[in-house]
């Protein structure tokens, strides 16, 4: 009898590694895109726990579970929602995933800001001076030389391409931006916000950056560093881009995912292009039926082998076979329903 129970708990085991295990191998073709998409010659980007995504992916205590354990401190997401919009915004604009796709795993862990090998790095933007608060320059912020950036700092820079394209303060009403009468943002081509990302001059996520405060004229919850995460300026979470962006608000005070696309871009999200996605479809029959067969398995081995097996090794050979069962089921539900990765 023991050993039947034994065996049991085995089965039961079988079913929880599949369980773990088939979103990471559902979520491989996700993996080789961040694996081929790495910046040539620099540094490898390691800021997103593709694992935590996979598991979002898949479902939300999975997503849970995985987040206590599998992590380091500055690599975690506060909520669940995080995970399900940075995958929005690699499925929208990743490269070799999307249509047109630019947005590499630099974009998503350093800054969305041009780099040299982009192909949205031409033409620069032409900022005028405004006083004290940015000089006159051609060029991106992070290029400049030094006798311009020792003079202000990359969030006064950035301040100066945001209005050259736009997007500033309104110097007769306090706290609100200058309407964009020309609509230059939307016609401006070294505006990538706009141009690749469809970002408006007047969503929340620009406003509190040119105004610099987090809080709008009626009190609601702004995050004026958000925008200079982004770019990369001064991150402090360890992370600049899009992974930057999720992290700078914390838990972004009870927002969830539609409150962080709004905040983004606007209340009005139709305009944005349908997430795309390297993984095949794994319909819920199929997903099913290849869960099943691999807890079947598992549990059909731990049985027979703790009918036969005694002595010392029993509880061994119960959970080898345990093992054998998993990975059986997981190949066969694999083989027959090509759902689990490419």
């Amino acid at each position: 009898m023991n050993k039947l129970v034994l065996g049991a708990v085995v089965a039961a085991l079988t079913y929880l590694l599949l369980l773990f295990l088939t979103p990471l191998v559902r979520f491989h073709p996700w993996f080789k895109w961040w694996n081929d998409h790495q910046p040539q010659g620099g540094p490898k980007q390691n800021c997103l726990p593709l694992a935590l995504l996979a598991y979002q992916s898949s479902a939300d205590f999975l997503y849970g579970i995985a987040a206590l354990f599998m992590v380091t401190e500055n690599q975690k997401l506060e909520k669940g929602w995080q995970a399900e919009f940075l995958l929005h915004v690699m499925g929208r604009w990743g490269v070799d995933v999307a249509d047109n796709g630019f947005l590499t795993p630099y974009g998503l862990c350093t800054s969305v800001a041009p780099q040299k090998d982009d192909t949205f790095y031409d033409p620069p933007p032409r900022v005028s001076a405004q006083g004290s608060e940015w000089p006159s320059f051609t060029g991106w912020p992070q290029d400049l030389p030094d006798s311009i950036t020792k003079k202000f700092s990359q969030r006064q820079l950035w301040l100066g391409v945001l209005a050259s394209w736009g997007c500033q303060a309104n110097p007769d009403v306090p706290n609100t931006l200058k309407k964009d009468t020309g609509d230059l943002w939307t016609k401006e081509k070294s505006n990538f916000l706009y141009q690749k990302y469809q970002i408006p001059y007047d969503s929340k996520l620009c406003a509190s950056f040119v105004l610099n405060t987090d809080a709008d004229p009626s009190g609601n919850l702004w995050f004026s560093e958000a925008m200079a995460t982004l770019l990369g300026v001064d991150s402090e979470s360890g992370a600049g881009g899009w992974v930057g962006l999720v992290r700078a608000g914390g838990d972004w005070g009870g927002y969830g995912l539609v409150n962080m696309e709004a905040y983004v871009w606007s209340d009005d999200l139709s305009a944005l292009p349908t997430p795309k996605s390297p993984l095949k479809k794994c319909g819920t029959e199929g997903a099913a039926s290849a869960t099943l067969q691999g807890l079947n398995m598992g549990a059909m081995g731990a049985m027979v082998a703790a009918s036969v097996a005694s002595g010392p090794f029993a509880p061994f050979i119960i959970g080898l076979a345990g093992i054998a069962g998993l990975v059986g089921g997981g190949l066969l539900g694999a083989s027959q329903y090509k759902c689990l990765g490419g």
